[in-house]
């Protein structure tokens, strides 16, 4: 069986420790290569509850024989964090509490298995996004222009949160074996959505549906942060800090003063669909473009902190970042406009190995964002996208996928996501995959 593993160009899938108890790992690992030829996984260091719970698939996993459905917990890790790593911060990170997930560290039990069979392992790691330690540590929380402290991420200007993710970085490249690791979420979270993060619910057409935002411009003006941290670290870069706080106010306060009936009216026939609006405010303002510009620096330099870490400790590790659309908001509705949370598919690829583009659902809107990340990162570093292979996907399109990425000259897949795609789409991924690499000399 091992094969039958594509092995002329990465192609991975993602291996969720309760997918790993469902079957044992050697099954599932078998599973992989036997449904679509993948010859890398990536496990999670933590996770986040509703990515699991409110996708449409609605976290049922069609092809696990007893753990159908499984709601992952906010921000706890799945391996039990060395307090030797986190002495110069106060968020010491906790371990799964789940009694399923008691006593198994799914990166350890991949580590001989993979190996055996000639397979890569990679880790991703959720930085900033971890509503469980926004809760537990609410002083290293972005801070919105009004004041307002988001509880479902973390500051990545704050000194603990810096501390924590070297702390993570460090103490995982120290314990284990690893060919990669993902920085997933890679951005200052601000919480766009309603309770799930579906979006507003603003469009009254036979009921409430998803929508677009309700005016992007006030999204834009709402999005933090503005701690004393972000202040500090502008004010050392050279940003004007004091300008961009005060205008970044008084734009936001003129927003709050309209009326809200004719806004959600607005809003209901389409008015606020198009970006004009913050293409203009970033014209004329220029306050805005600095703001924007010191969020793009501050993840850019997370990043480079992370490459020097492992450049200096684990030099053989590639370092990723997982990137929101560089135009409008991806597929999920998870998170909107990915410039609002610093993402710069240009800066990031000078520091990085490999960027993961984020991207709409239709084939469209996927070689479109595309074809913008790819001319912004120039080059510089490899990059993808996901073969979505989940519901409502169905073979057609997911062959559809793998042609239109492959004429777009990406060389590495992720099929996503084994645990909740039909095995139909699976076995058209690997199919289509395996046509791609007879097709190279």
């Amino acid at each position: 069986m091992h094969n039958k593993m594509i092995s002329r160009f990465p192609v991975s899938t993602p291996a969720y420790p309760w997918d790993l108890l469902d079957e044992g790992v050697d099954a599932f690992l078998d599973g992989v290569i036997e449904h679509i030829g993948a010859n890398t996984v990536f496990t999670p260091l933590c996770y986040y509850m509703e990515e699991g719970s409110a996708f449409w698939w609605g976290a049922v996993m069609p092809h696990n024989r007893k753990i159908r459905r499984y709601f992952p917990e906010d921000g706890l890790h799945y391996f039990t964090p060395d307090p030797e790593f986190f002495h110069d911060t106060c968020i010491k990170p906790d371990r799964s509490k789940d009694p399923l997930l008691e006593g198994f560290d799914a990166i350890e039990a991949l580590q001989k298995p993979l190996s055996a069979r000639g397979m890569k392992l990679s880790v991703w790691f959720p930085l900033f996004k971890n509503p469980y330690l926004a809760r537990k540590y609410p002083d290293c929380t972005p801070v919105d222009i009004f004041g307002g402290r988001q509880k479902h991420g973390l500051c990545p200007n704050n000194p603990n949160v810096r501390g924590y993710v070297r702390g993570i970085i460090r103490n995982v490249i120290a314990k284990y074996s690893f060919a990669s690791i993902g920085l997933d979420k890679f951005g200052i979270e601000y919480w766009a959505g309603g309770p799930q993060g579906e979006g507003w619910y603003n469009r009254l057409e036979n009921g409430p549906q998803w929508s677009q935002d309700v005016d992007p411009v006030f999204l834009l003006l709402n999005a933090p942060c503005f701690c004393e941290h972000c202040s500090s670290q502008a004010r050392q870069w050279g940003y004007d800090w004091d300008l961009i706080r005060q205008r970044v106010a008084e734009l936001a306060n003129g927003f709050l003063a309209r009326k809200p009936s004719i806004v959600f009216e607005l809003s209901k026939k389409g008015y606020f669909d198009g970006e004009e609006g913050i293409a203009r405010l970033i014209l004329e303002e220029p306050a805005i473009y600095q703001w924007l510009r010191f969020k793009m620096q501050t993840l850019t330099s997370v990043a480079a902190e992370i490459k020097s870490i492992l450049k200096q400790e684990a030099p053989a590790v590639k370092l990723s970042a997982g990137l929101d659309p560089p135009v409008r908001q991806n597929f999920q509705r998870f998170r909107h406009y990915g410039w609002l949370y610093g993402s710069s598919y240009r800066d990031v690829a000078g520091v990085v190995d490999g960027i993961g583009i984020g991207s709409g659902w239709s084939l469209e809107e996927k070689y479109y964002c595309a074809m913008l990340a790819k001319e912004a990162i120039g080059g510089r570093c490899d990059w993808g996208l996901d073969v979505h292979a989940v519901s409502p996907a169905d073979p057609d399109y997911v062959r559809k996928q793998v042609e239109l990425y492959n004429e777009m000259g990406m060389t590495n897949f992720v099929v996503f996501g084994y645990t909740w795609a039909p095995l139909e789409n699976l076995w058209a991924a690997r199919d289509a995959l395996r046509r791609l690499e007879n097709t190279i000399r």
